[in-house]
């Protein structure tokens, strides 16, 4: 891609063979759209060397949010 910072626009515009559609639909568009419970595969003891923490968050980037967790508790990113 070269350094031009032209912006490209696509017109969808194009003839139909049997008339227009008939509906629109938009999916997931909405932060409450998307829901991840990530399932362990095992059930913590309540003792050891790991805390798990459940977190809820929004509009929020999963890296950026490990970062500001391991500077909260003082460990490396790697570590969250």
């Amino acid at each position: 891609m070269s350094g031009n910072s032209e912006q490209i626009s696509f017109a969808f515009d194009y003839p139909y063979a049997h008339g227009g559609p008939v509906g629109s639909a938009r999916f997931r568009v909405q932060p409450e759209d998307f829901f991840v419970d990530e399932v362990l595969g095992f059930e913590p003891v309540g003792d050891g060397e790991h805390i798990f923490l459940r977190v809820e968050k929004r509009q929020q980037n999963t890296d950026w949010l490990a970062k500001q967790i391991a500077r909260f508790v003082g460990v490396r990113p790697f570590d969250v």
